[in-house]
């Protein structure tokens, strides 16, 4: 019965798709797997150096050519006079910070935070450098809502680029 046992081990072991070099199945070969490891994003809570943000922009005085929207832009606009009466929360008159001031999240205003546009070039162009000094009920990050006249936008106001990722650099 011995000899019976050790002939069908030893035929096994010529037959094994090992010792004959062919594999009946593919064996993968052992890859290195890095293991994920945590990269801190920037973020608006407490202040970052960089911080990624959502386009969008108002002005006030926008009813004057687009009167259908004029109380978008304008909580106080005036009819009569074609003009909008009110202020930033600031209680500065836009009209003296058009293009260096945004409406912010509400802890940035609170900080006076002011940022320097990285990226897009084109919004980088228009406003370099801006101080939040207004801020909003719709105002929450990650949007910002540059003061901007929609005159001094490169494109036609159906094609502005809502949303558009926006990279800024605290400076202060």
């Amino acid at each position: 019965m011995a000899a019976k046992v050790t002939k069908v081990i030893i035929d096994a072991q010529i037959k094994s798709p090992i010792l004959t070099g062919h594999r009946t199945t593919p064996e993968p070969l052992p890859t290195y797997t890095p293991y994920p490891t945590y990269t801190p994003q920037p973020t608006s809570v407490g202040f970052t150096d960089v911080d990624y943000v959502l386009f969008s922009f108002y002005d006030p005085l926008i009813g004057k050519d687009k009167p259908e929207i004029r109380f978008l832009n304008c909580e106080k606009w005036n009819d009569s006079t074609q003009d909008c009466d009110s202020a930033m929360r600031s209680g500065d008159n836009f009209r003296d910070f058009y293009s260096r001031a945004a409406a912010c999240p509400l802890d940035w205003y609170n900080a006076r935070a002011v940022f320097k546009v990285l990226h897009p070039e084109w919004l980088a162009k228009i406003m370099p450098e801006f101080e939040c000094l207004d801020t909003g009920g719709a105002v929450v990050h990650p949007y910002v809502d540059f003061l901007i006249r929609w005159k001094d936008m490169p494109f036609e106001y159906a094609k502005i680029p809502w949303r558009t990722p926006v990279i800024l650099q605290r400076t202060r």
